[in-house]
């Protein structure tokens, strides 16, 4: 399996190249401080590695549905007020219309995949304790594999991030209502998929934890009852043009992780497990530069 995968998603990566993503006509969809999501990139677009350690989420009851940050378009998300009422971003037809944007880096036999959510405010406290209140959040789970295996899975909060090795997440299959694409390159779904609650963290703001073992998370508490998988962007996945929109745009306090080079570099510092440190794993530098995130054929 370990030459298997980079062959495949090498074969998809050029793909994706020579046919790139483009935006699809549609009526502007301008978002309201209720909460209207953008309309989402359709589809999903990403390398077979990415697909296979995907995360599945849920959301606890006080907390947000992540949703798209930048429609089809290029219209950013203006996000919402904080506040303590989670009815205007828990909105159920989200959960079947959203993006996950996912980054690779590969060198010494290790990839690690940042996989980044957006979610439309983040609220901690009523006055005096709103400092932390603010609009706009992005959080992340970085899957570390080496060689077609997951070895260690991290999940961010509060600007740091909690780490275990992949054995010890709870992790399932796609569920039925978010199959994985049928494409002759992708291997079939296995139970890869790492097990992530999004949560309040206390008095603090929000984050994601891991899922509990057991029935301690079962059955999931967002509209659909199931763990979800939303639409995945590659970083060949979607227009150059959105993508550098994105990066480029300013999100106040929340900072998507590849908003420079210098702070992707830095969440995978965060994120390493000491394995991949012995073993000379480079954090700035990408062995197939031009398809980030793709092992190089052995």
């Amino acid at each position: 399996m370990s030459i298997i995968l980079p062959i495949v998603s090498l074969l998809a990566a050029l793909c994706l190249h020579l046919f790139p993503i483009t935006a699809l006509p549609h009526t502007h969809h301008f978002p309201r401080e209720d909460g209207t999501p953008l309309q989402p990139i359709p589809k999903d677009h990403a390398q077979a590695l990415e697909f296979r350690f995907q995360p599945l989420l849920d959301f606890d009851t006080d907390s947000c549905y992540n949703v798209p940050a930048i429609s089809p378009d290029g219209t950013i998300t203006p996000g919402l007020e904080p506040s303590n009422d989670t009815s205007s971003c828990r909105q159920p037809s989200v959960l079947d219309n959203s993006n996950v944007y996912v980054r690779g880096h590969c060198n010494r036999g290790w990839c690690a995949f940042v996989y980044s959510y957006y979610f439309q405010m983040d609220w901690a406290a009523s006055a005096p304790l709103d400092k932390w209140n603010h609009r706009h959040d992005w959080e992340n789970v970085v899957v570390w594999e080496y060689r077609g295996t997951a070895r260690s899975v991290a999940v961010s909060c509060h600007g740091d991030y909690e780490s275990r090795a992949a054995g010890d997440v709870p992790s399932a299959l796609s569920p039925a209502e978010f199959p994985l694409p049928d494409w002759d390159w992708l291997p079939a779904d296995e139970a890869t998929h790492p097990k992530v609650v999004f949560h309040k963290s206390g008095a603090r703001t929000h984050c994601f934890r891991f899922a509990k073992d057991g029935s301690g998370d079962e059955p999931p508490e967002n509209a659909k009852g199931v763990w979800i998988r939303g639409g995945l962007l590659g970083w060949q996945g979607y227009l150059v043009e959105l993508r550098d929109e994105l990066r480029d745009y300013d999100f106040g306090s929340a900072h998507l992780p590849w908003h420079s080079e210098e702070e992707y570099t830095a969440e995978l510092v965060k994120s390493m497990p000491q394995a991949a440190r012995e073993d000379g794993f480079d954090c700035a530098y990408d062995e197939v530069p031009l398809f980030p995130g793709l092992p190089k054929p052995e």
